[in-house]
């Protein structure tokens, strides 16, 4: 039933607070968001993945080429808004960036990839560089 219900009909989640749905298999998933009351962040993770999620808004000049830089790293399983969009009002992409017009992207990383001080380094060290080619590209392109 908790799976079914979700975060339904919940007025708030406490700062810090969490549901976690573990599934039984690898597949896409489905969610229903009726009766959904806040705005939600969700996070899918595989079971091999390195990068699962570069997750992004209709405005792609952040996110399409970081895709591409992503995706020229063998070792990574980058996912493109799957299974999931993130083109959800009210989120926190939504708040923050679509609405002011400001280029944005959410780049999901497995949490026991980052969870000591030399495993956060190794990850600003690898997407660093990525970020910072993109993100030099945007000079040129108007908000979308």
């Amino acid at each position: 039933l908790e799976l079914q219900v979700g975060l339904m009909f919940r007025l708030f989640v406490p700062p810090g607070g969490a549901m976690l749905f573990v599934m039984p298999s690898e597949r896409i998933q489905s969610f229903w968001m009726r009766n959904t009351l806040i705005p939600l962040d969700m996070i899918f993770v595989n079971g091999q993945g390195v990068v699962v999620g570069i997750v992004h808004d209709a405005d792609m000049r952040l996110s399409g080429p970081l895709l591409e830089a992503a995706r020229g790293d063998g070792d990574m399983v980058i996912g493109d808004n799957e299974p999931y969009t993130g083109q959800l009002e009210g989120d926190s992409m939504s708040r923050h960036g679509t609405g002011r017009g400001l280029a944005h992207v959410l780049i999901e990383l497995r949490h026991d990839l980052i969870e000591t001080e030399a495993d956060q380094r190794l990850w600003a060290a690898r997407l660093a560089p990525m970020l910072s080619d993109v993100v030099g590209t945007l000079e040129d392109k108007p908000a979308q």
